[in-house]
């Protein structure tokens, strides 16, 4: 839409499985003006894939890329980042080859080529959901979502990758209200390097709390 509102353009995606849905969850834009989304597609085996679309100012498709984990099963695509160089960050849930759910971080340069993928499968080999991710000016990648211990509930996990998509360090929150689930929602980071993760958490069986972390 322009500035007044009035339809320019609609640009559409239609995964290779006929009766499959697709569906968007986030977007971004470049400082050229291009336009990434992500989200899930069905595939041809039935399950849903991430896919990542680029399309230019004119509302032209640029490329298109789908990933389907190990597990080729249920895989969900959350939060999409660019930045100054026109990289594009992806993260999600990703079943894993044991059928649980894994983050998985995707990093694709300007022609929608994979650099790297980061797979983080928790300590417990549980149930791991990445639900927002942010970068920062030198490429360094953040991601904060949910991991499941068997001991400590659902714990709220935060991941930095640098440009090179190597780990430099994991921080797991939980709350010390008898072990209840908290959950990572959103990231955001400052000029410093300090990191913000906001969230909830179960303070008590009946109710739910914000809660918001600094790193």
């Amino acid at each position: 839409y322009n500035t007044s509102g009035t339809l320019q353009w609609v640009s559409r995606y239609a995964g290779p499985a006929a009766s499959g849905g697709d569906y968007g969850q986030d977007i971004t834009i470049d400082n050229l003006g291009n336009i990434y989304v992500t989200g899930n597609s069905y595939g041809v085996t039935g399950e849903e894939d991430y896919i990542t679309i680029k399309i230019n100012p004119s509302g032209n498709q640029i490329w298109a890329q789908r990933y389907n984990g190990p597990g080729n099963n249920i895989d969900k695509s959350n939060n999409i980042s660019v930045d100054l160089s026109g990289n594009v960050f992806i993260t999600g849930t990703s079943k894993g080859s044991g059928l649980l759910d894994d983050f998985a971080t995707i990093k694709y340069n300007s022609d929608g080529e994979q650099v790297w993928l980061q797979r983080y499968n928790g300590t417990m080999n549980h149930v791991d959901e990445a639900k927002s991710l942010v970068v920062d000016s030198t490429g360094g990648v953040y991601i904060s979502g949910v991991s499941r211990n068997n001991t400590t509930g659902n714990d709220i996990t935060t991941i930095k990758y640098n440009s090179d998509g190597f780990q430099q360090w994991i921080a797991i929150f939980n709350s010390t209200a008898g072990n209840n689930s908290d959950y990572g929602e959103s990231i955001a980071i400052d000029h410093l390097g300090n990191v913000f993760v906001t969230g909830y958490f179960a303070s008590s069986l009946s109710s739910d709390d914000y809660i918001t972390l600094k790193y």
